[in-house]
């Protein structure tokens, strides 16, 4: 079993959507991926290709353990499977990756999140909705980025391009196609890290904070 998503771009910095601005997004030509196939032993692999690892573990349990802390939320999300819709996860092999740079600010944790998801949604054909896929990534996101806006799982569950604002969102038509040019020097951030920083300034200087989203809103 096999899904992709893709990944995203923003036009307004994602860090203000928390705070109610609104902001557009599209998805762009590059997919994470996730491969799902069965294993003949009773054990949990997880291959993180971008990262070159490999993890197999005797259980869920085990997993819930061991699992090294920057894929933590592909274990939170078996979890969430077994508790929600007894998913018997066992004997699997599970194979994630992107063609990008994680930590790029290209939505890499939401794209690969929502891969796996739909892999292992068609795997043990769950039937899940769109919006139950997204919100599932949402809670994943949360581990990730601490108070995320929600923007990120949105445009890679549904895709295209959207205006998106305190967790509602609707498409944009855009009547031909929109060439982007991406680059990436090379340096790593922490969007959570990012988020947190964002609320210090808001605490520590409230008046200056409030002009600022005034400005980013007449955009």
């Amino acid at each position: 079993y096999y899904s992709q998503r893709p990944r995203k771009m923003h036009f307004i910095w994602r860090a203000c959507c928390i705070y109610g601005v609104p902001a557009i997004a599209c998805g762009i030509n590059v997919r994470s991926r996730c491969n799902i196939s069965y294993l003949e032993t009773n054990h949990i692999k997880l291959k993180f290709l971008s990262y070159n690892q490999i993890h197999t573990f005797e259980n869920l349990n085990a997993l819930k353990k061991e699992i090294p802390e920057k894929f933590r939320q592909f274990g939170l999300l078996l979890h969430l499977l077994k508790e929600r819709y007894k998913t018997p996860l066992k004997n699997i092999k599970i194979s994630i990756s992107s063609p990008l740079f994680p930590s790029a600010g290209l939505g890499s944790s939401a794209s690969t999140i929502i891969a796996y998801i739909a892999a292992l949604n068609d795997f043990y054909e769950l039937s899940l909705e769109p919006q139950t896929i997204s919100e599932l990534a949402y809670l994943c996101e949360k581990h990730v980025h601490g108070k995320p806006s929600g923007i990120d799982n949105t445009i890679c569950v549904f895709g295209n391009v959207i205006y998106y604002q305190e967790g509602r969102f609707e498409r944009i038509t855009i009547p031909y196609d929109l060439k982007i040019l991406v680059t990436y020097t090379g340096r790593e951030h922490n969007t959570k890290e990012a988020i947190e920083k964002v609320g210090r300034f808001k605490k520590e200087h409230e008046n200056r904070f409030t002009q600022i989203l005034k400005e980013i809103n007449q955009i």
